[in-house]
């Protein structure tokens, strides 16, 4: 528990992403993993980043360069198996969770032969519908898979997961994007899930606004925050907070 403790301080006390990184690899070496993995599945609006197969990773380079130029993102069937569930998974229980084909299973042995081995996924959906992506595996093929571990792991890139968030936060606030306060008045109804009729209602108890108006303030608000839907606008809302956790509760 104390070790766990020390982590989660850690982690919230590094400035950096690839310092956050290299502490998660520190506890994952004591689990046995010398391999891992950290993607996004999707493009994640709220961060102003696009999806990406392996953002920071420590898997073979040779493995990694083979596995772009024989194109196995395509039918990998980690990545599958990530967008259906939150829970960690070992990579031998993948069949129940999803169909492997003839070229799937052939990236699994030959990631094996180039020593990714004893593989665990782990999905992290948020709730927005952007998902990220974690992988583990050792070298050597010997540690311990429980449920037990994979709960660990599980924790483990979740905070880092976290922290990632985080400090891309940080970096979008330096951008200083700023609403207007009639922006974020007309951004926080609608992270509380008030329609545009509504939010319209709403803003003439003190005067007349028009539905026009509204939109208008809304299309600003998408373009100051790059992105192009109300969910994204939200989130990423919040993420920057501009909008609160109370914000949300009606939302998420």
């Amino acid at each position: 528990m104390q070790r766990l403790e020390q982590y989660i301080a850690d982690m919230q006390n590094a400035l950096t992403i690839d310092e956050a990184f290299s502490i998660l690899q520190r506890e994952l070496r004591e689990l046995g993993f010398d391999r891992s993995l950290y993607g996004l599945m999707t493009d994640m609006p709220s961060l102003s980043l696009p999806a990406g197969h392996c953002i920071l990773g420590t898997y073979p380079d040779d493995w990694m360069e083979y596995y772009y130029a024989r194109n196995y993102e395509a039918s990998d069937p980690v990545r599958d198996s990530i967008m259906l569930t939150n829970d960690p998974f070992r990579w031998t229980d993948m069949e129940k969770m999803v169909e492997i084909s003839a070229r799937g299973k052939l990236m699994l042995g030959e990631a094996h032969d180039a020593t990714v081995r004893d593989g665990v996924g782990l999905g992290i959906h948020c709730p927005n519908g952007e998902v990220a992506g974690m992988g583990f595996a050792s070298s050597s093929g010997k540690v311990d898979l429980s449920p037990y571990t994979l709960s660990i792991l599980r924790f483990l890139g979740m905070e880092f997961h976290s922290r990632f968030v985080q400090l891309n936060t940080h970096r979008l606030r330096k951008n200083n994007i700023l609403l207007t306060r009639r922006e974020t008045e007309i951004l926080m109804w609608m992270a509380r899930g008030k329609t545009t009729r509504e939010i319209t209602a709403i803003l003439s108890i003190g005067g007349s606004v028009s539905q026009n108006t509204v939109k208008f303030h809304q299309k600003n608000i998408y373009e100051k925050l790059e992105v192009n839907n109300q969910t994204s606008a939200v989130m990423k809302g919040f993420f920057m907070g501009i909008l609160t956790r109370a914000d949300l509760n009606n939302y998420i």
